[in-house]
This record gives C-alpha cells, sequence and structure tokens, in this order.
C-alpha cells in the first residue's frame, strides 16, 4: 500500500490537534486491522496502539463501526485521490492515463498491506452494507477513470 496520508477530513474537527489525533488513531486502527483482521479489531487494541486511553479514541470514535468507517474512508480517499491526480496530469494522454491507474494499481498488490487490507475488507462486505458500499465507490472511481 502506498504511504497513504490517513488524514480525516477537516469537517468535525476545527482544531489541528483534534485531526492529528484522528490521524494518529486511524494510524493504529490500519495497523491493527492489518495485523489482526476485522475479527480482532477494536477501539482498545488501537488504543493501546497509539498509546491513547480508550476514552480518548471513544471520544473521536465512538464504535467500533464508526472507526472502520473512519479507516475506509482515509484509506480509499487515498486511491481516489491518486487516481484523481492522474486523471488530472494534462501531459499524459488517455492511454497512458489508462497504463498509469494500471501500474499504480498493480504496483500496489505487491503490498502486504493492500493484499491483507482489501481481502478482508471484501469478506467484511458480505456482511456490511457500509463495507459493500464503500468498494463499490472505489471500483466506480477506477472505473470512470479508466474509460474516460
Amino acid at each position: 500500500m502506498r504511504d497513504l496520508n490517513l488524514s480525516p477530513p477537516s469537517d468535525g474537527h476545527k482544531s489541528a490537534k483534534g485531526r492529528s489525533t484522528k490521524s494518529v488513531i486511524l494510524k493504529a486502527a490500519l495497523e491493527i486491522f492489518i495485523e489482526y483482521g476485522y475479527g480482532e479489531f477494536s477501539i482498545q487494541k488501537i488504543a493501546a496502539r497509539c498509546s491513547l486511553s480508550r476514552s480518548n479514541v471513544s471520544y473521536h470514535y465512538p464504535t467500533r463501526d464508526d472507526l472502520l468507517h473512519g479507516l475506509v474512508d482515509a484509506v480509499l480517499q487515498g486511491y481516489i485521490n491518486d487516481f484523481d491526480e492522474i486523471a488530472k496530469d494534462a501531459g499524459l494522454s488517455t492511454a497512458e492515463k489508462f497504463v498509469s491507474i494500471i501500474e499504480m494499481i498493480m504496483s500496489d498488490l505487491g503490498t502486504k498491506e493492500t493484499s491483507v487490507f482489501f481481502p478482508e475488507l471484501w469478506a467484511l462486505s458480505n456482511h456490511s452494507e457500509y463495507a459493500l458500499a464503500e468498494m463499490n465507490k472505489i471500483y466506480q472511481r477506477a472505473r470512470a477513470h479508466l474509460i474516460n
């Protein structure tokens, strides 16, 4: 997985400290999700990983599902941003943009993070409407860039 900027959207937190704390939480959440899978994905483990209290993590992400939603949003937004950057590159032809997106995806598939994160998310999408909707969102955005 590329070096992800796991920054939460600025809405909801006006302070840089709040956004920074959420970024630390999301980084720890990604590590736990990849290391242990969704079955072991818990606020307690994430709090321990990022040296925050459980209540501090819960302040930012009240439930496990809220934390998963924040993590998935941040990870998928990273890919969408990459797709958008390639699409905006005026120096590339349509064919070159297509090749760039495919090369980025293929290169990313070789990482441990991606080979664990997405299969875990795909499995979760069989039981979670949110996970299914998020997977469909990234597929839709990727396809849009591939056909334009």
